[in-house]
């Protein structure tokens, strides 16, 4: 019987192997494609988030615009006035308003801003300083956001296609006391944020295609003269100067522009596309990988208007199939072990990240990989001759919370620390654990006065909470500004001296480097 029996286990034993077999394949597959969907969605995560920091920094200025120059008494006096004077006394009183703001409006188109605005308050245009020789029509036919902010008598923002230019609108009120004497519009145009996400990226190609019913459906002859019909669909139209921008850059991979790859894409996307939601792709063409991001524009009223969509490049998306096959290969030579190759594989995978880059107590990133990013970073900022600033952290008395606490809570103090300063720097900062109680922090695109209010916000916040047991902690901080040519050891070296000098000075204290 026994010879039997061990035919029956080894029957039974490869009948598992080979399931187990199988099912390893299917989550080989499944794995290869969770990591590919992941990659991809981060992908677009991260342009969206540049496309959110670049408007809000458009939208910051045009309020500090609005706060000090638009909505003073002369500007609103004259408006309050033009609602109920005849058409030569509204033309004295736009001439004295373009006369007024001239300056302010010449000052904005250094900034990128393209449209200064004003409306009556029935919705009609009174003075475009763009076009100061077209006045009087009826904004509330094309422009949502003047309904709005008729209706709403507040401040209104959004995307919007206009006569000349679809961009992002900033709308305020205009009040005369309590009265409201109409709104007043700073524009930027679409094509500056694509402009501007060239500078953070490259081998790219960026667009924004609008809807062909909705231009031709609202808006006047003057917006379709802007517009040619996009290779992607004819249901879309591209601005001519989207694709000038295309064809000028050195950083575009020209895909917006070729036929063929946009016969590609449509076939693989066209069902996402009439969903009129955003989504993320992969389009496999011609041997390489293309990550494609398709983000909604809509407008006040939330009617889908196109799409901002960017088409990447990548190298790493090639990688990925190799990986699979090597897995796959691995598996199939050594069937007995598969389960444990697999999970050992997928643990590996999934970790590897976070063990080879973080401090795995802290999860600020490690010495390493600190030191990797700021050789970069400070490379690339050497380059584009952009500032960089460099902190050195120490917790005061830090040894005191160890003996008087013990090392668990000093663990758990140092976890909270970083909890509060990544909350507190910005998402391009980079945070590192260099040592013990010690932490250096890399702030790109920073001066040094703008790194000290970052710095004392996070000193401020370290200092007001209440950590585990230990009640008030502190900070010493040093910190300084790169020169061009230094090293990070140097840099680092500086950043430390002033720390040291913040020690000394009573600590909790922020100080700059002072050569001797």
């Amino acid at each position: 019987m026994k010879p039997y029996i061990n035919r029956g286990l080894s029957k039974v034993y490869f009948a598992l192997l080979i399931v187990v077999y199988v099912a390893t394949l299917f989550l080989i597959n499944e794995g290869h494609q969770n990591r590919m969907k992941a990659y991809v969605n981060a992908h677009g995560l991260q342009v969206d988030q540049s496309i959110l920091d670049i408007r809000n920094t458009y939208e910051n200025f045009a309020n500090f615009i609005y706060s000090s120059d638009l909505s003073d008494d002369l500007v609103v006096n004259i408006l309050d006035k033009a609602n109920n004077a005849d058409p030569l006394q509204q033309q004295i009183l736009r001439s004295e308003l373009n006369t007024l703001l001239q300056p302010l409006y010449l000052n904005t188109l250094n900034y990128n801003f393209r449209q200064l605005h004003f409306h009556l308050a029935n919705g009609q245009s009174f003075l475009r300083f763009h076009q100061p020789e077209m006045f009087g029509d009826d904004l509330t036919i094309i422009r949502p956001t003047i309904r709005e902010v008729i209706s709403t008598q507040s401040y209104i923002t959004g995307f919007e296609e206009g006569r000349q230019m679809s961009g992002y609108r900033f709308v305020f009120p205009l009040f005369k006391e309590a009265k409201y004497v109409g709104s007043v519009e700073i524009s930027v145009p679409a094509l500056n944020i694509i402009s501007e996400l060239y500078t953070t990226y490259s081998d790219i190609d960026i667009g924004i295609i609008m809807k062909r019913e909705v231009l031709e459906k609202i808006y006047l002859q003057e917006a379709l003269n802007n517009h040619i019909v996009s290779l992607l669909s004819s249901d879309y139209l591209i601005e001519s100067a989207n694709l000038s921008l295309i064809a000028n850059s050195n950083k575009s991979i020209h895909m917006i522009d070729d036929a063929q790859f946009n016969q590609a894409l449509y076939k693989q996307i066209q069902p996402k596309l009439n969903e009129d939601v955003s989504f993320n792709d992969i389009l496999f063409y011609d041997g390489k990988h293309y990550i494609i991001h398709f983000d909604v524009l809509k407008d006040i009223d939330r009617s889908s208007l196109g799409f901002l969509y960017t088409i990447s490049l990548n190298d790493e998306l090639e990688a990925m199939p190799q990986e699979r096959n090597q897995l796959v290969f691995i598996s199939t030579g050594v069937l007995m072990f598969m389960i444990t190759i697999f999970y050992f594989v997928l643990k590996q995978e999934e970790n590897f990240s976070q063990y080879a880059m973080m401090d795995p107590l802290t999860q600020a990133y490690n010495r390493g990989t600190f030191n990797d990013f700021a050789n970069k970073i400070i490379a690339l900022q050497e380059r584009e001759k952009n500032d960089v600033t460099l902190a050195m952290i120490d917790v005061d008395n830090f040894k005191n919370c160890n003996d008087i606490h013990g090392h668990k809570i000093g663990d758990k103090v140092l976890t909270e620390i970083v909890n509060i300063m990544t909350h507190c720097v910005r998402k391009t900062d980079i945070l590192g654990r260099y040592g013990g109680d010690e932490f250096v922090l890399l702030l790109p695109k920073t001066d040094l006065d703008t790194a000290i209010c970052i710095l004392e916000r996070v000193r401020h916040h370290v200092e007001k909470y209440s950590f585990t047991k230990v009640n008030t902690i502190t900070l010493s901080i040093g910190v300084y500004q790169i020169k061009p040519g230094e090293s990070l050891d140097d840099v680092i070296n500086k950043a430390d001296i002033a720390l040291y000098k913040a020690k000394s000075e009573g600590r909790n204290r922020i100080e700059e480097y002072i050569p001797s």
